[in-house]
């Protein structure tokens, strides 16, 4: 028996702090990760895995139906026979007519359930991201299993990380000390990125954990709690679930070619996250502790620490600690801990630590 309904994949980020690699013409989950996937391609093998009753949907902005399309068919031609009719007819892709954050994208794949099923309210949907590294694929599964009895119950469910240091970068969810389910804690706060201290101080109470952005409910969950805490978002997708969806294959794959109301619902709903527009307000939160490895690759410093080097001709003379990701040959000489990043015509050259800094690169152009 499946675990899940449906899934969904969020796939419409543009990955700003990976700069210059990742650009809004083909951004950070579809760069090749590891074992030659992408990020993407990576969140379809996670979904796979799970095997849900119902279909795949994969949630991205307009402009990357067509790069999301090329590489779902790659990652679908790699599997086995079964693998490969399973995938073939879960997956969908949708692209929305404008970004507005999560929490649009999620009401609007509740909308796109409600309108196929006369039982949606029932159905049980886990939210990915595509742009993480989570293994083992077994661990995470096993941690879904709890995820998908939370839901049951009627919780929205956060998957949260065991902090492996006091991190900066990532928001916090405050958990009870000790759950009283066998299957997820209650949340008692959500917290944004701290301060160097703050995050000492998190790391030290060992009940907070990084809120990691995948979270799993049940259909009529997310609709009464929208509705309840941010109707504007309730309401500007409601009547999409009295309305079909209309599709064609493109390169085998299932896209949504055209569903009316579409573009309206996304004009009228405000732009929010989840987090902010249902998770922090319901008191319907629960956390399951995840086991599995977790790496949110948002940085370049992080980058580094799990993604190889790619230049083939390389010459560090004199230096320690750097990293090299480059379209053409880098010669680095007596200077330590630097990252040298050379993609698409740009070249960023930057001390080890400091990818906070990139946001200023991006708001001078």
């Amino acid at each position: 028996m499946s675990l899940f309904s449906d899934i969904i994949i969020l796939a419409g980020g543009v990955g700003e702090r990976l700069y210059p690699m990742s650009t809004k013409e083909h951004p950070k989950q579809f760069i090749k990760a590891v074992d030659g996937k992408t990020f993407f391609q990576m969140a379809l093998e996670r979904a796979l895995a799970l095997r849900p009753s119902g279909e795949i949907l994969v949630v991205t902005r307009g402009n990357f139906v067509a790069i999301a399309g090329r590489q779902s068919k790659d990652f679908i031609n790699s599997l086995n026979e079964t693998d490969r009719n399973f995938l073939t007819n879960a997956l969908v892709i949708l692209g929305e007519p404008r970004p507005k954050h999560t929490a649009a994208a999620i009401q609007c794949a509740c909308a796109y359930v409600t309108a196929k099923h006369t039982d949606a309210g029932n159905r049980l949907m886990l939210v990915l991201t595509s742009d993480h590294i989570i293994r083992p694929l077994n661990t995470f599964v096993e941690n879904c299993r709890n995820a998908s009895l939370e839901s049951q119950a009627g919780y929205f469910v956060c998957f949260g990380i065991r902090p492996t240091g006091a991190a900066t970068g990532y928001g916090y969810i405050k958990t009870e000390a000790e759950g009283s389910r066998g299957s997820g804690r209650d949340i008692l706060s959500f917290h944004e990125k701290p301060n160097e201290e703050t995050a000492r101080r998190y790391f030290a109470e060992k009940n907070y954990r990084w809120n990691s952005g995948m979270f799993a409910f049940k259909v009529e969950t997310v609709m009464e709690e929208m509705r309840k805490y941010t109707p504007a978002v309730y309401d500007a997708f409601s009547p999409l679930c009295k309305s079909k969806p209309v599709y064609t294959k493109e390169n085998g794959v299932n896209i949504i070619s055209s569903w009316n109301g579409l573009e309206t619902a996304y004009e009228d709903t405000p732009s929010t996250a989840v987090d902010k527009a249902l998770a922090e307000k319901t008191n319907r939160a629960s956390c399951v502790m995840a086991d599995f490895e977790w790496q949110d690759v948002g940085s370049w410093d992080a980058f580094c620490e799990c993604i190889p080097e790619t230049a083939e001709h390389t010459e560090k003379i004199e230096s320690s600690g750097c990293y090299v990701y480059s379209d053409i040959p880098v010669a680095i000489c007596g200077v330590d801990e630097i990252i040298v990043i050379i993609k698409n015509g740009k070249a960023l050259i930057m001390k080890k630590g400091k990818s906070n800094l990139i946001q200023k690169v991006l708001k001078r152009g």
